[in-house]
């Protein structure tokens, strides 16, 4: 399963140095997000995460708000 995902996955290799979420462990998580230029990422965590909203053009979403989104 991993082989087969290494094909479809998008490898991100030089992640940029981010220092925005209140939680220290969350900043590489948005840093993958910026990198990747994705759309939406998908979060539970309403303290840290879904407070910032966006980060760069990637809107933070609960999974509930994207499926209404799709």
């Amino acid at each position: 399963m991993i082989n087969g995902l290494r094909y479809q996955a998008l490898v991100l290799t030089d992640l940029p140095v981010l220092d925005i979420s209140p939680d220290p462990d969350d900043n590489p998580v948005l840093a993958m997000a910026v990198a990747g230029k994705a759309d939406f990422l998908v979060s539970g965590d309403k303290r840290d995460l879904l407070a910032l909203k966006t980060i760069a053009k990637t809107r933070i979403v609960t999974a509930r708000n994207l499926l209404k989104k799709l």
